[in-house]
């Protein structure tokens, strides 16, 4: 509660307690590919996506001139994907039959590879759709299983 809204707490894999905190603008500057990822992963789902979309996918702009700020914001237009050059999705995993699986419980995911050495891959999950009754029940069977612990 008393944490500065302009710093973040990280906790690493294995530790029980938080790192000291960071700055909010220097922790962006390393994860934000990763808030890229995390909202590209609404954007299509496991139909094929057309061939402008896989284009926007790997698009490589940089932000150095105003052409370029222009056209990255083309490229960010609502009905696609955020552009994130360096970055490349596995287009064969899930295997179809995983697919049909995960689709019946209503789960969607994508991989991703950064192309650097050693490669980085990322598991990027939907999580709750805000218009799905079955996303919203499992979002609260937590609390449901909490209720039961509390003394009446």
């Amino acid at each position: 509660m008393s944490q500065d809204p302009r710093t973040v707490l990280i906790r690493e894999p294995g530790n029980r307690t938080y790192n000291p905190a960071v700055s909010i603008s220097e922790s962006a500057k390393e994860l934000w590919e990763y808030a890229v990822l995390s909202e590209n992963v609404y954007t299509d789902g496991w139909s094929v996506p057309s061939p402008r979309t896989r284009e926007r996918a790997s698009d490589t702009l940089s932000l150095r001139s105003a052409e370029k700020l222009e056209a990255y914001s083309d490229a960010c237009a609502p009905e696609g994907r955020l552009p994130l050059s360096g970055w490349k999705m596995w287009d064969n995993f899930p295997s179809e039959t995983l697919r049909d699986k995960a689709r019946d419980v209503g789960l969607y995911m994508e991989v991703w590879e950064k192309t650097v050495s050693p490669p980085i891959v990322a598991v990027v999950f939907r999580g709750t759709e805000f218009f799905s009754w079955r996303d919203w029940m499992s979002n609260f069977r937590w609390f449901s299983w909490l209720l039961r612990f509390l003394p009446t």
